[in-house]
């Protein structure tokens, strides 16, 4: 722990001391360069009351990070870069977590998404592939006991929709067959 935070604060000192504007880095074949030379570090996009609103980690030339900010300065969203996914969360302006969700390099959605209420709660746990909702789609109370569950293939109802009462009893099962449905 205390060595990942020795990281953030080296990254942290050397935005500020270096206030790299995010129009100075040059992109050539998904290479950053600052000054014709690979880029490592962190540079920034300041507002006109200086504040931080964009954050831009690279290692080696290749983006690892994004982080977009409020003008109160709370994080507005965060991106991670890997290798084949990007990890996106997204912020409300008090800072607590709005949704989590993972795409490919193309900005397709793929893997589970989440999204929650303000108070903190799951509103929605969806999955995707290729774009479209494919699996197991679960919606939430905002109390956070289990509204409703659909199971999906290729974006279609293709199996059990269950519907819940607030005090979690199964009130309604209906099963679909390629978005038809077959019985209630």
């Amino acid at each position: 722990m205390q060595k990942k935070l020795f990281y953030f604060l080296i990254i942290l000192l050397s935005a500020c001391s270096s206030n790299i504007s995010v129009n100075e880095i040059t992109n050539s074949d998904n290479i950053a360069y600052y000054n014709n030379k690979v880029f490592t570090g962190t540079a920034v996009d300041i507002d006109e009351n200086d504040k931080v609103r964009v954050k831009v980690t690279y290692k080696d030339g290749i983006k690892i990070l994004t982080e977009l900010f409020y003008p109160s300065g709370n994080m507005q969203s965060e991106w991670k870069y890997g290798v084949s996914q990007i990890s996106v969360k997204r912020f409300y302006k008090s800072g607590k977590i709005e949704s989590e969700e993972t795409f490919d390099k193309k900005l397709v959605r793929n893997g589970e998404s989440k999204s929650y209420y303000k108070n903190g709660r799951l509103k929605r746990k969806w999955n995707f592939k290729n774009g479209v909702r494919d699996g197991l789609q679960q919606n939430y109370y905002g109390d956070g006991t289990l509204s409703d569950e659909t199971e999906t293939t290729e974006g279609i109802q293709n199996g059990y929709m269950r519907i819940y009462s607030r005090d979690g009893k199964l009130e309604k099962e209906v099963y679909y067959k390629n978005g038809i449905q077959v019985s209630i």
